[in-house]
């Protein structure tokens, strides 16, 4: 699967494989949590969200 996404030509040994598995799904988790969590404009200056 590592292999897929990342386009590589040819399979990278197992150890460097889950490294890149653990890299990628930190990458994706991070870019879910940032387009989950609102921008700053959406909030009153007290931190209270708007309704």
């Amino acid at each position: 699967m590592v292999t897929t996404l990342l386009g590589l030509s040819a399979t990278p040994q197992a150890d460097a494989a889950d490294a890149l598995a653990i890299a990628l799904t930190h990458a994706f988790a991070g870019n879910a949590l940032v387009a989950a969590t609102p921008s700053r404009s959406k909030r009153r200056s007290s931190g209270r969200w708007r309704l």
